[in-house]
């Protein structure tokens, strides 16, 4: 049987960007709408971070933990704005289809998870659990 332990804690890879996980720790976590980040949108932000990538690399310089921190935070920024702008699919302005959304938000607190804070935006949601 697999370890279930790697579900609960510990540094995971997934695509770009490790994932500390902790038990008992807490998470900000965001979903979206299918079609509210085009592929050509999240291209050219991927492509702007390498850009700064490449430039730490040919000053043969790699970037310290604090200017990496940074630059997730610009790339996050970007992505965050983008959202917020209320650009692509917004299904979620609907306030039947948001309610869906908050009831599945809310469907395990206290039992999987202590709800923080959430919010639900006409195409993506924000949740701290």
């Amino acid at each position: 049987m697999a370890d279930k332990k790697h579900l609960v804690a510990g540094l995971h890879l997934r695509g770009v960007l490790p994932h500390l996980k902790r038990e008992g720790g807490t998470y900000f976590v965001t979903f979206r709408q299918d079609g509210s980040l085009p592929t050509e949108v999240l291209i050219r932000f991927k492509q702007e971070r390498e850009a700064i990538l490449r430039q730490a690399e040919a000053a043969k310089r790699p970037l310290t933990w604090h200017e990496q921190e940074e630059l997730f935070r610009w790339y996050s920024s970007r992505v965050d704005r983008y959202l917020d702008a209320g650009h692509g699919v917004c299904h979620l302005r609907d306030p039947k289809l948001a309610d869906i959304v908050a009831g599945a938000i809310r469907f395990f607190e206290g039992q999987r998870y202590e709800l923080r804070a959430w919010v639900v935006m006409p195409n993506h949601a924000h949740v701290v659990v």
